[in-house]
């Protein structure tokens, strides 16, 4: 694996493939990981283009075997598996994006209310004005919105027959 990651390795592959970007870019689009109880190394690439990512994926093989043999002193390093151009895209995932835009989103409406609810500072209930205030409340007038609606109905029921509003 630190043969692979090596700075050497990522700029022959880069000379070869003759990409614009540093070794340490390239590096960070190749993930290699090493299954459990094994000798192998599974090799992966992350490229917006899936031609490229076969290419480098290939020029990473080829250009280990070459390095391991003559620098490292190791023969043994082949390529098991030739890659592949893969099939589907590996991201992004709509279906995950949107579970998460969607969770996010109702997390985020949650916690404004939340705050919304802990900062009003309006006086709406006769406790309200009690602790707000520090005054004791002695009356209340009970508010019905209702009773300017019903009013107004009735003087515009009134000017209808007559033309006229009755005062």
């Amino acid at each position: 694996v630190e043969i692979i990651k090596s700075r050497q390795i990522m700029q022959k592959v880069i000379d070869k493939l003759d990409l614009d970007c540093t070794p340490e870019q390239l590096l960070g689009s190749i993930s290699i990981t090493v299954p459990q109880d094994t000798r192998v190394l599974r090799l992966s690439v992350v490229n917006p283009n899936p031609e490229t990512a076969k290419e480098i994926a290939e020029k990473v093989c080829e250009t280990t075997e070459e390095y391991a043999g003559d620098y490292v002193g190791v023969d043994s390093i082949k390529t098991f598996e030739v890659p592949s151009t893969p099939i589907a895209p590996v991201s992004p995932n709509v279906l995950k994006n949107t579970f998460l835009g969607g969770f996010a989103g109702a997390f985020l409406m949650a916690a404004v209310s939340v705050l919304i609810s802990i900062f009003n500072r309006k006086i709406t209930t006769q406790d309200d004005a009690e602790r707000l205030l520090g005054l004791t409340v002695f009356s209340s007038i009970p508010y019905s919105g209702d009773e300017e609606e019903t009013e107004e109905k009735k003087d515009k029921a009134s000017a209808g027959k007559d033309g006229k509003k009755n005062g």
